[in-house]
């Protein structure tokens, strides 16, 4: 081991610039002779290495604070999301709870055409007030999730408390979205 340290330096020193007299090795940085006779003339520049205890404490504190910013920031940027994420697939979901179910419903109405039967069941104020009411709700149903500790994915369809939020979130667009084409054709008939 001594032998592979010795050739490391040996090769190493290789590369230095030559030493002056008999001073030893050479040197990797070439100082002048008034660097060499004055130590100490770059001393007053770049203050001290050793920071004073109110400069540690100023970053100890200013450390502390940039933390706690960005676990805030972090945690808000997280509900946000969750609650954009709710009102979006509530409103997607409460829509197509409505027109699946003015689809659904015409293609069992054998009084009239698929197309009359869609018209008089759909209308975009209903739609409009169906995916409303499914964006809210969605947001509702995340809270419960939340409050009945059961995971917030399709696979809680399983449980009996995901079963029951899903289905009144999905019954509450549909119910709006039927209350709203209720007096499109009221209005209609006048």
């Amino acid at each position: 081991m001594g032998s592979k340290c010795l050739y490391f330096f040996q090769e190493a020193g290789r590369g230095l610039l030559p030493s002056e007299d008999k001073s030893g090795t050479g040197f990797m940085f070439y100082a002048t002779p008034d660097q060499k006779a004055n130590a100490d003339m770059y001393a007053g520049y770049g203050g001290t290495n050793k920071p004073s205890d109110s400069d540690i404490n100023a970053a100890m504190d200013r450390d502390q604070t940039i933390r706690e910013l960005a676990s805030k920031a972090t945690l808000a940027a997280a509900a946000a999301y969750s609650a954009g994420a709710a009102l979006g697939t509530g409103a997607v979901v409460g829509g197509a709870f409505y027109t699946g179910g003015a689809a659904l419903s015409s293609v069992f109405d054998k009084n009239t055409s698929f197309g009359n039967a869609f018209d008089q069941r759909f209308s975009y104020p209903g739609l409009a007030a169906a995916m409303t009411v499914g964006g809210l709700t969605g947001m509702y149903s995340t809270a419960m999730f939340s409050w009945a500790r059961v995971p917030n994915s399709i696979t809680n369809l399983a449980t009996l408390p995901g079963f029951i939020i899903r289905v009144n979130s999905g019954v509450a667009g549909k119910v709006a979205g039927n209350a709203a084409q209720a007096v499109v054709n009221s209005s209609a008939n006048q």
